[in-house]
């Protein structure tokens, strides 16, 4: 165990398929068993147990910025695009739910939260009072997600890629599509989600059975879609 935090930049493999991610994770103990927080790679891992992986630290920071910098070399537009691989976006951005999936000081985000003041989004101290003109936020959605498109193979995989990569995509078998639309579901659809969700289904698993975005099952087991 480090006495102070540092910022490794990591390969998780999929020992059979050779399928691989790659990520970025703040810890005090390099070698610890965390194995990625992106949605593929954790569904994998709950599908396949964690000994049917192995991971390797590439490098080591004591910052995030350069951290980030090499997992986006690693991690770029070519990369993403691959069959091989469990990254669904471009390195050095990030989602929330890519980010902040670890509790307590593992998580880099640990003690702050996101404000806003209508026009921009900082992070601030958990718990501190509020600037003047600041309320509540969300975290802003990263640029990469607002240039892309949604790609689906008949495998059942989908992946966010860039507007120029669509052609080449298309001729691997990859067709464009929306990642969800609500008109794909019915009533029935969305009260046996409620049903089996209340009776401890994960959402995940929910998700791939419908075919829909965990996103999309979050917002109808909390009612705020399909209100009835």
């Amino acid at each position: 165990m480090l006495p102070e935090p540092v910022w490794t930049v990591y390969k998780t493999t999929q020992i059979e398929s050779g399928k691989f991610y790659f990520g970025v994770h703040k810890t005090r103990k390099p070698d610890d068993r965390y194995l990625g927080s992106g949605k593929h790679i954790k569904a994998a891992v709950k599908k396949h147990g964690r000994d049917a992986f192995h991971k390797e630290v590439l490098f080591v920071f004591d910052n995030p910025d350069d951290a980030y910098t090499k997992e986006a070399e690693l991690a770029d537009d070519a990369h993403v695009s691959r069959a091989d691989t469990y990254n669904l976006m471009r390195g050095g951005t990030y989602s929330q739910s890519d980010k902040f999936g670890q509790p307590g000081e593992e998580n880099s985000q640990h003690g702050t939260t996101w404000i806003t003041d209508g026009k921009a989004d900082l992070k601030h101290p958990s718990g501190s009072p509020l600037p003047k003109g600041w309320r509540a936020g969300r975290a802003p959605r990263p640029e990469f997600h607002s240039q892309s498109v949604w790609v689906n193979h008949p495998s059942g995989e989908r992946r966010r890629v860039s507007e120029g990569e669509v052609a080449a995509l298309e001729s691997q078998g990859w067709r464009r599509g929306q990642r969800s639309k609500r008109g794909r579901l019915t009533w029935p659809q969305v009260r046996e989600i409620r049903r089996l969700n209340s009776e401890g289904v994960p959402q995940t698993r929910l998700a791939e059975q419908f075919k829909v975005s965990q996103g999309n099952v979050s917002l109808i087991v909390r009612g705020e879609t399909w209100v009835e």
